[in-house]
């Protein structure tokens, strides 16, 4: 059985780290980082160089396990003007 244990999330901290280190980015990288990354790339995968359709709003929402829509628009920093254009998106699941 796998435990979680801070020691275990500081590895994977610090590898990440490195990674954005050796990628020469202008701020330190962390698994949050990635997180919105994630989230903005289901978005608005053509700002991220992918071949594929955005996702629906409320399908991100789910994949990042939010309750509250409130909570994905800060990780996609979607203005508030734009929200309920891509809450029409749900129909499309």
């Amino acid at each position: 059985m796998l435990y979680r244990t801070s020691r275990d999330f500081s590895g994977i901290r610090e590898i990440i780290a490195k990674l954005g280190q050796e990628a020469k980015l202008s701020s330190p990288l962390s698994p949050h980082d990635l997180r919105h990354i994630f989230a903005k790339s289901l978005l608005d995968p053509a700002a991220y160089g992918l071949d594929r359709q955005p996702l629906p709003f409320p399908a991100i929402q789910q994949l990042l396990g939010h309750i509250d829509i409130a909570t994905t628009t800060i990780y996609t920093r979607v203005p508030a003007d734009d929200l309920a254009r891509m809450m029409g998106m749900s129909e499309a699941l």
